[in-house]
């Protein structure tokens, strides 16, 4: 009897041992066994979150659908990442030490909720108040949106980052206009066109990640992104207009073989940018020392400015320029141009330091803007330029001699607005109207002969010419606009030849001459009392001390 009682004590320690073993085989901590805070997790697209691990060994971590949810381990820190698409997946945690031992983690990814106010019509995001945009500055487009619209977030620098679902095709004009704060977005992997002026002026996007569907971005979608370093293109892409990314502060781009149309000026001004490379199964476009021209070589689309180069010699197979083509190139101080060139379009040499120019004889057109803001100390137009554009020759602070030709018959508006040093000009004989503010502050010019078949002087065509001591009105002028010798401070004579008084608008002589010092005006004979009694009820002749010659 105690035989049989002793035995059953034994065995019944025995199974108590072996209870307790067991139990402490699966307590947290134990080398082998572990816990997770939990095994189930739902999460918006692009969100995170963190479950814990409680044991004593280290761990891996792994996920079954990569394209809805990635997983990091971090000690006994599991984050969990959703990605842009919803969906379930399942993350297996892994004992490193007895590969055995495995917890999963059942993953799933809905929309992210759409906050009060925001309106979504047919897939279309028309608003979203910038003040419902998250306190960490993440912005995540929702699940619904298949386009974003025009103007949705203009000017919420509240934004720092986008997330768009893959659901997102194309976004919208000025979408995301002036959100300065924007230092990333990750873009929809279906979207297909970006619109103009999309992310203008976001200053802070250091990178441009497109993936293979984005086709066509309009003009200026990422201009003044100046903090924008690095850009990755769309295999795919076959449009880029005007200026998309111009001001950023890449160093060098490739441009894919799909691309058959280029803006003008899709890099204007970027002052690191020193490599254009087209790749070579481009049809429509190529490359030559860094230079971006179409494949027949034949019109020059941009020369990059950070090259380092001083001159440049256009080759010779080139007959067009396209406008922006050196814009702000200011290491440049000479530029040779081909004898074929037809047409020096808007802006093609602004801002360049070149310090002379020879136009070639072929040359019919010079554009807006085309050689303002150079060096250039003097000017002569070949006899084929028959068309100048506005501001065609502004802001040249050394331009000192301007001879014209006799197939000019505008001079546009501030077509040498602002050239300080401007002290000899020959306008030719042809000329009919002088434009708004066209020799505006030319300080050095002493006296201007109006040629004889000039119908109407524009508003302040010479104001602040304060040098200015002898004007010349011929016969021939109807009219002329407000100030457009006003603050002529040098004055002494004016000559105006008509018979009947030219129309006057506002403060046409305002301020001419010294104070105390009356300016001659010289009338034809018979005419004094015409003039003294002209431009009721201000009377502006008066001004003057009037004789007739």
């Amino acid at each position: 009897m105690k035989k049989t009682i002793s035995c059953t004590l034994i065995l019944c320690a025995f199974a108590l041992s072996s209870l307790f073993y067991g139990c402490e085989r699966e307590k947290p901590g134990n080398k082998d066994g572990f816990i997770i805070s939990t095994d189930a997790v739902e999460i918006a697209v692009g969100e995170t979150t963190k479950v814990q691990i409680v044991g004593g060994s280290t761990y891996t971590v792994s996920c079954d659908n990569e394209n809805i949810a990635t997983a990091a381990i971090d000690d006994k820190t599991i984050t969990i990442s959703a990605k842009l698409s919803k969906g379930t997946a399942t993350v297996k945690v892994t004992n490193k030490k007895n590969p055995k031992h495995t917890k999963d983690i059942k993953v799933k990814v809905v929309d992210v909720p759409v906050p009060e106010g925001a309106v979504i019509e047919n897939g279309v995001l028309l608003s979203w108040d910038c003040n419902k945009i998250p306190t960490d500055g993440h912005l995540i487009i929702p699940g619904s949106v298949e386009k974003i619209g025009d103007l949705v977030f203009k000017g919420c620098d509240r934004i720092i980052s986008v997330s768009m679902t893959n659901n997102v095709v194309s976004i919208g004009e000025e979408a995301f206009w002036g959100c300065a704060n924007i230092e990333k977005i990750t873009f929809s992997q279906k979207l297909t066109s970006i619109g103009k002026k999309a992310f203008w002026h976001c200053s802070n996007l250091r990178e441009l990640h497109l993936y293979n569907e984005v086709t066509s971005i309009e003009e200026g979608a990422f201009e003044f992104c100046e903090a924008l370093s690095n850009i990755t293109l769309s295999n795919k892409l076959t449009n880029l207009g005007d200026r998309v990314f111009a001001a950023s502060i890449i160093q060098k781009i490739t441009l894919p073989g799909t691309l058959n149309k280029i803006g003008i000026g899709v890099f204007s001004n970027c002052n690191n940018l020193t490599n254009i490379e087209v790749d070579p199964s481009n049809t429509k476009f190529t490359s030559e020392d860094g230079v971006l021209l179409n494949k027949e070589k034949t019109e020059l689309i941009q020369y990059p400015k950070g090259k380092v180069n001083n001159n440049y010699v256009i080759p010779s197979s080139v007959t067009a320029i396209r406008g922006e083509a050196f814009y702000y190139c200011s290491n440049l101080t000479s530029i040779s141009i081909p004898d074929a060139v037809s047409r020096i379009e808007d802006k093609t040499f602004v801002g360049t330091s070149i310090t002379e120019i020879k136009i070639p004889n072929a040359v019919t057109y010079i554009g807006e803007h085309a050689l303002s803001q150079t060096k250039l100390i003097s000017i002569t137009l070949p006899a084929n330029v028959n068309k100048l554009g506005a501001s065609a020759f502004a802001n040249n602070d050394n331009l000192a001699s301007v001879t014209l030709n006799e197939n000019i018959k505008d001079i546009p508006s501030y077509t040498f607005y602002d050239c300080m040093q401007l002290n000899s000009i020959n306008l030719g004989t042809n000329i009919t109207s002088i434009g708004a503010s066209a020799f505006y502050r030319c300080a050095s010019l002493e006296a201007i002969v109006i040629p004889n078949k000039v119908v109407s002087i524009g508003t302040m065509a010479f104001s602040d010419c304060m040098s200015m001591k002898k004007i010349h009105i011929p016969a021939s002028v109807l009219t002329i606009d407000d100030k457009a010798f006003a603050n002529v401070f040098d004055a002494e004579m004016v000559i105006c030849d008509a018979t009947k008084p030219p129309k006057l608008g506002e403060a046409v002589f305002d301020k001419i001459g010294e104070e105390e010092r009356t300016v001659k005006l010289i009338v034809p004979v018979g005419t004094k009392t015409v003039y003294e009694k002209a431009d009721a009820p201000v009377h502006q002749w008066k001004v003057f001390e009037i004789e007739e010659k």
